[in-house]
């Protein structure tokens, strides 16, 4: 009973805000359940992208490189497998990862249960959240030249989201960070995607990526 309001609640909001998925013609589309309560729809681009629950190994070892420049800093002595082991924990909490092994790019999707007396998020709230993701981004080690900018972003089926886009060089290379945080039901979301190549090509897949993406509840089986 309950999942049935929540599900026509949604699809209300769908109709009054106007926010319907973008059809994105091609592949069919994917979808990734979230606690068995929700279920995330969405197209995966062409060209090698692929959809997986755990964190591809070329990420794993991103982050495990990222944890060892973290721990010289701090003077603390971890070997590699310590370190890959703290990096996939970091990583676990996502539900998700869409990646293209060829170019190296990928997106994390999370989803957060909202806690019984966690307030829930709103503009201020969310708009937040992205500035947080960029200064977070400004304490890297070698960034330099950030500049970003945070509008309203619609996907179906959630409540109220909004996307940054965080443009800066690492190390002297240009580099293209897009976030989207936003809340749906009990849950807070957050959909990272990074691409480490600045590949113009990757940046126009995942747009329409975005575009196809939906929220539901999950269908009972």
């Amino acid at each position: 009973m309950i999942k049935s309001i929540y599900g026509s609640l949604i699809l209300a909001a769908l109709l009054v805000s106007g926010c319907l998925p973008t059809h994105v013609p091609g592949r069919a589309p994917e979808t990734l359940t979230i606690e068995n309560e929700l279920e995330l729809s969405l197209v995966l681009p062409e060209n090698g992208w692929e959809l997986a629950r755990e964190a591809p190994d070329f990420l794993v070892r991103q982050i495990t490189d990222h944890l060892q420049e973290e721990a010289v800093a701090s003077g603390l002595r971890l070997n590699d497998w310590q370190l890959q082991q703290v990096a996939r924990k970091r990583l676990a909490v996502n539900e998700g990862f869409v990646v293209n092994p060829d170019s190296l790019a990928y997106l994390m999707i999370d989803f957060r249960r909202l806690s019984p007396d966690e307030a829930i998020p709103d503009k201020d709230s969310l708009v937040g959240s992205a500035y947080g993701a960029e200064l977070s981004l400004r304490n890297e080690r070698g960034v330099t030249e950030v500049s970003s900018k945070i509008r309203r972003f619609p996907i179906a089926g959630s409540q109220l989201a909004y996307r940054t886009d965080i443009r800066y060089r690492l190390h002297g290379h240009s580099r293209k960070f897009v976030g989207i945080v936003g809340r749906t039901g009990s849950y807070r979301f957050y959909f990272y995607f990074n691409d480490l190549l600045h590949d113009p090509v990757n940046a126009e897949q995942m747009d329409r990526l975005f575009r196809s993406l939906t929220i539901r509840p999950a269908i009972s089986r």
